[in-house]
């Protein structure tokens, strides 16, 4: 009695089915989200699996988003101000002077 065995997909003939990577196969099977086979540490699939794998990456019609009314455009930024511009106030009771920054000064071209 010779006993029919249906044929076999590996990785890359499944991943070329799908039009995926290979990796990205055996990841779903070593993680149990696509049903698999792996005798011998190599992952198998069955016309079965890939039927089953085929229904559980088929996109879902989604429903047309209802039109949200457009939000108020965002306020202007504040303009940053440099460090020589913000003024240092020593606290209350404090003998220790604040730093100053030098003013900015360019330089000529020459």
């Amino acid at each position: 009695m010779t006993a029919s065995h249906a044929p076999m997909l590996n990785k890359d003939a499944l991943a070329a089915l799908l039009g995926c990577a290979p990796k990205t196969v055996a990841r779903k099977a070593k993680t149990g989200e696509w049903p698999s086979h792996s005798p011998a540490g190599a992952y198998m699939f069955t016309e079965d699996d890939v039927a089953e794998i085929f229904e559980l990456t088929r996109t879902k019609p989604q429903a047309p988003k209802a039109e949200q009314p457009s939000a108020p455009a965002p306020a202007a930024p504040k303009p940053r101000t440099r460090l020589a511009d913000r003024v240092v106030r020593p606290l209350p009771g404090s003998n220790v002077a604040p730093l100053v920054p030098k003013p900015v000064t360019r330089r000529r071209s020459a």
